[in-house]
């Protein structure tokens, strides 16, 4: 039996449970991680057929419990994919390396970007502990995994610049969320139904890697124009910065800022971008959001990426109409909000990024690779 362990999370894991269950054998089964800092509804998610465990996450923040953890992975014999690195706890990979190394040799690390990200930069901050003791059992634990897969073409030179001895890394076909689990008649109260007032969402989540802060500051000369600012709920953790880009937002918009309540299904998110006009995504640090700008295009909405970005190169390199947020300064009300000219390239992208044939037969030759 092959172990996946992955974080309850309310809009991806869900998806994500059915999303592999389309594309991998039978004996994949998901341990799910039930986080109890935050009351996230999974009913439906630990009810699924390849859910065979839940564990809380605060047992795993003893030794002993994270002791019992691994120890019965150990007696496992498949491989174990980590859809969550940083819920596989500090304390459980100090267990792994140094009492069950059989186990970190048989784990697979699928690295979704705010994983990866997070992971790299608590590295580089992190401070209730000597950082030179938690850098070096992090890049030991990374470097003896079987494998490293990125769900980013580009995030593999991250992992190699990050991890210099990690033993391999690919990508896998993983780039957005598979549109055929949405719920087309899904409504979101929150959305003010004025068809005339062009409706821009600011960033995905609100988070600093995110830089909405930036992205408001670049849509500020629109502050007196027909537009409502939809801002995402709160990163987890970064509830400082929310309140920062709340009070900038409210500064510079007033009544017209919009704030989404929380995390969104992805029917919700889906019902979200084809009532939007434009998603604005800054970013120049990271790939971020596949999912989301796949749902924009997917509707034909107007997507800015910062130039300087890899996800600004990847879609230019499958001809996608993207626009650059370091236009804008230049841009008149009117040349923002003109809809998109060439949704082709889109229109493409989503089709081949949905093509479950094509999907299952590249999943097909990773799993031959493991």
């Amino acid at each position: 039996m092959n172990i996946h362990l992955l974080l309850n999370h309310p809009s991806m894991a869900y998806p994500t449970v059915n999303y592999y269950d389309t594309f991998f054998p039978r004996d994949h089964v998901f341990w799910i991680i039930r986080s109890t800092k935050v009351n996230w509804n999974d009913e439906c998610l630990v009810k699924h057929a390849r859910v065979k465990k839940v564990v809380s996450s605060n047992l795993l923040s003893e030794w002993k419990y994270s002791y019992q953890i691994v120890k019965e992975l150990s007696k496992t014999d498949g491989l174990i994919f980590l859809h969550n690195l940083t819920v596989f706890s500090f304390r459980m990979m100090v267990l792994a390396l140094f009492l069950f190394p059989s186990v970190v040799s048989r784990c697979v690390w699928l690295s979704w970007g705010s994983d990866l990200y997070g992971l790299t930069n608590q590295i580089q901050v992190k401070k209730n502990i000597p950082i030179k003791i938690y850098r070096n059992i992090c890049f030991r634990f990374v470097n003896n995994l079987k494998m490293v897969v990125t769900c980013f073409p580009a995030d593999q030179n991250l992992v190699r610049e990050k991890f210099k001895k990690v033993r391999k890394v690919i990508s896998f076909p993983y780039v957005g969320l598979p549109t055929n689990q949405i719920n087309e008649e899904e409504k979101l109260d929150f959305v003010k139904s004025n068809k005339s007032t062009i409706k821009v969402l600011c960033g995905h989540r609100t988070t600093e890697a995110v830089c909405n802060l930036e992205g408001l500051k670049l849509l500020s000369k629109y502050c007196n124009e027909n537009i409502n600012i939809y801002i995402p709920a709160c990163g987890s953790g970064d509830e400082g910065y929310y309140n920062s880009v709340k009070k900038c937002a409210e500064e510079i918009f007033g009544d017209k800022v919009i704030y989404i309540p929380s995390y969104l299904t992805l029917s919700q998110l889906n019902a979200l971008s084809k009532e939007m006009d434009i998603i604005l995504m800054p970013t120049y640090r990271r790939q971020v959001a596949l999912g989301t700008i796949k749902l924009f295009l997917k509707h034909h909405k107007k997507v800015f990426l910062s130039e300087k970005s890899e996800m600004f190169n990847f879609f230019g390199n499958l001809n996608v109409e993207i626009y650059k947020c370091e236009d804008i300064k230049d841009m008149s009300f009117d040349e923002f909000s003109l809809p998109v000219k060439d949704f082709s390239g889109a229109d493409r992208y989503v089709e081949s990024t949905s093509d479950k044939a094509k999907l299952a037969a590249e999943w097909a030759e990773i799993l031959k690779k493991l």
